[in-house]
């Protein structure tokens, strides 16, 4: 990663923001080094693919900033260079750089405001965030899925295309399909078990840390999001493709690292438990979900209960032992939501107050697991969710359980659960239009979808 430090120091001269460089020469000479044409045939002349140079975009970028101006657009431009060289920190780097120019150089920053008007300023940010026209060249977004995901350097593009190609024995029997993967295979395409051997040869700590790093930038971009809001208001840039190309990105990286997991699992160190003082142990050997982790009660010690706190993690132990021991058996599921929608009753209207968020890392985990169909695992993710506070309030939640138990063919569960959550939202309609303490919904828009297609919403 970039140290971003060295460019937020001020212009020396009358203006801390330097030079406004829209019209210079160096802002052209930027745009033609970032540029790239398609192959494609014009008449009987092959045009010749122009390649664009993003190290002298990084080069002449990093100068102006450092030099010459304080500028979004060259900063945006920077931060698409950064992604190509760096990866996902580079983006993370890029959103640094830009929501500390906007914090620091608000009064000053190029583009300027126009009788206060910031619309043309939001531009370049509007540019960073939304545009993505892999046919009319790069953009922040197209590099961003560009980003390698195999040591041999395959990106979320092929193995997208690698998936519709479709694995050798799941197109027999299938005409079209087969034809479609000799064709792929004739045109050098990437199969899926190519794509596959990449991940093979590829180490963990690979997977491990570009998950972190997405994490890092989903967290860098929230925070970027918020202040353009604050700063822009009406005119605020958006933000939703670069939002979704990440979303999107760290969801594959999370489904090969679950793979890798699968091979290689980790064997996790005792940890202190800190309702006893004691530890934790996990067999070795046996994986460890370091994304969601349940209410682990292994040490609670047998005989009288002492208190609430008690009380409640006993009531989570025997839920978690029944469905263990009976996985499609409704009992433990209603348990835990007779316990966390207990608690939302209990507070009555005080019960839809500062409902908990669940962290970045379960939504993408819930959301990875479902994208792969390994619906076992949503469903033990949910489920682990579920145990904790955000059960209280989190529909998406819901909505994972109900799914992953039809797909198992956990069908009488499945209606218990539908059953239970229909009279919740019965009792407190508001629930469905509540917003956690992360300010993101109870039910995202899918959701809120899925709850009016099962008749679940009055």
């Amino acid at each position: 990663m970039s140290d971003i430090e060295q460019f937020l120091a001020p212009i020396p001269g009358g203006n801390p923001a330097g030079e406004d460089l829209r019209y210079s020469a160096l802002y052209d000479t930027i745009r033609e080094a970032r540029r790239q044409g398609d192959t494609g045939p014009m008449g009987l002349w092959e045009r010749e693919a122009k390649t664009a140079d993003f190290k002298q975009v990084i080069k002449l970028s990093e100068d102006a900033l450092l030099k010459k101006t304080k500028d979004l657009q060259i900063a945006a431009w920077l931060t698409e260079g950064w992604i190509y060289r760096d990866g996902v920190p580079g983006l993370t780097s890029g959103i640094g750089l830009l929501r500390e120019l906007i914090e620091r150089f608000w009064e000053n920053v190029h583009p300027g405001l126009e009788d206060g008007d910031a619309e043309l300023r939001a531009r370049p940010l509007d540019w960073l965030g939304s545009y993505f026209d892999p046919g009319k060249g790069s953009s922040p977004v197209l590099a961003l899925r560009s980003v390698p995901l195999t040591d041999s350097g395959f990106s979320w593009f092929i193995y997208q295309e690698s998936r519709r190609i479709g694995y050798e024995a799941d197109v027999k029997g299938n005409k079209a399909r087969a034809e479609y993967r000799q064709f792929a295979v004739e045109e050098k395409k990437v199969t899926p078990e190519e794509f596959d051997r990449s991940v093979e040869d590829t180490g963990k700590p690979f997977y491990k840390q570009l998950e972190q790093d997405c994490k890092e930038a989903t967290e860098a971009l929230g925070q970027f999001d918020a202040l353009a809001r604050e700063k822009f208001g009406d005119v605020a840039p958006s933000f939703a493709s670069l939002e979704k190309a990440l979303e999107e990105v760290g969801n594959v990286v999370h489904i090969l690292l679950l793979k890798k997991l699968e091979k290689e699992p980790d064997v996790a160190e005792p940890v202190p438990d800190a309702r006893s003082g004691g530890e934790l142990t996990v067999e070795a050997g046996q994986p460890v979900q370091a994304t969601i982790t349940p209410v682990d009660l292994s040490k609670l010690e047998g005989g009288s209960i002492g208190n609430t706190e008690q009380a409640l993690l006993h009531v989570i132990a025997a839920a978690q032992f029944l469905r263990e021991k009976s996985p499609a058996s409704p009992v433990p599921y209603l348990l835990l939501r007779a316990l966390r929608w207990g608690e939302v009753r209990g507070g009555a209207e005080n019960g839809l107050t500062d409902l908990p968020a669940p962290a970045p890392e379960v939504r993408m985990t819930l959301r990875a697991s479902a994208s792969g169909k390994n619906w076992a695992r949503v469903l033990d993710a949910a489920e682990a969710a579920m145990s904790n506070a955000v059960g209280r309030g989190w529909l998406d939640l819901q909505r994972y359980s109900i799914k992953a138990c039809d797909e198992l063919g956990y069908a009488v569960t499945a209606k218990a659960l539908r059953s239970e959550l229909k009279t919740l939202l019965a009792d407190f309609p508001q629930l469905a239009n509540a917003t956690l303490n992360d300010d993101t919904g109870a039910a995202n828009p899918e959701t809120l979808a899925w709850l009016r297609q099962e008749g679940l919403l009055s």
